[in-house]
């Protein structure tokens, strides 16, 4: 990683911490917060909601959408080695302030494992959900089909 890329992750995980604090409303007084789903949970969500699950890399980035190579295919009609445009998108990940933050900056670079039904979305799955999505036999390991 090169010294500009690291500032910039840096820059950008300050960002995220400063940003809901500033852009977030108050929270609605005596409407308790819902608490994310469970790991597993999460894993069945993606899996049932997705059409497409594959692995890439992010290979140019923007302000609002990327292009993604895709290195393997999990679920889905694309073929390893296409590129494709991809949308902007927090993922899976913890949102702060639905619909008013928008989601950090990627690098060239960035990869991972992205789902999505529709329009394509840069819309990384987080590792530990990946590997319950493993386990529960969601989709099948890259690793599990070389080995066969």
């Amino acid at each position: 990683m090169t010294r500009s890329a690291i500032r910039a992750a840096i820059f950008c995980g300050l960002l995220q911490l400063v940003a809901p604090a500033i852009a977030c409303p108050p929270p609605v007084p005596g409407v308790p917060e819902s608490p994310p789903p469970a790991k597993d949970e999460l894993a069945r969500i993606i899996s049932r909601s997705s059409t497409d699950i594959v692995y890439g890399v992010v290979v140019e980035p923007s302000s609002d959408s990327f292009r993604f190579k895709v290195l393997h295919v999990y679920r889905g009609h694309l073929r390893k080695g296409q590129t494709i445009d991809v949308q902007s998108s927090w993922g899976f990940s913890y949102q702060p302030c639905p619909g008013m933050v928008g989601p950090p900056p990627l690098p060239a670079g960035a990869y991972g494992v992205i789902a999505y039904d529709g329009a394509p979305k840069l819309s990384f799955i987080p590792d530990d959900v990946l590997q319950q999505m493993f386990a529960a036999g969601l989709i099948v390991s890259a690793k599990a089909t070389r080995s066969h």
